[in-house]
C-alpha cells in the first residue's frame, strides 16, 4: 500500500515539475531532482539497473538545468 502511495505522490511531483518548467519557473527542476532521487533509491533497492541508470542521467540533467536557468535569473 505504501508503495502505491509513494508512486502516485512522485507521479504528481513530476507532473508539477513539468508544469512549472513549461511556465519558465526554475522550481520545476527542484521537483524533478527530488523525484529522481526517490526513483534512484527505489530502482537501486529492486535491482532495476537500467532504470537506475536512466534516472541518474535525468538527475544530472535536472541539476544541470537548474544551474543553467539560475544563471539567467528566471523566476
Amino acid at each position: 500500500m505504501i508503495n502505491q502511495i509513494l508512486s502516485w505522490t512522485f507521479c504528481i511531483i513530476v507532473f508539477i515539475g513539468t508544469v512549472l518548467t513549461t511556465k519558465m519557473n526554475r522550481y520545476g527542476f527542484l521537483c524533478w531532482i527530488f523525484s529522481n532521487i526517490y526513483m534512484i533509491c527505489h530502482f537501486l533497492l529492486i535491482k532495476e539497473y537500467a532504470q537506475l541508470a536512466l534516472n541518474t542521467a535525468y538527475l544530472c540533467m535536472a541539476i544541470y538545468g537548474r544551474i543553467e536557468w539560475g544563471k539567467n535569473k528566471i523566476q
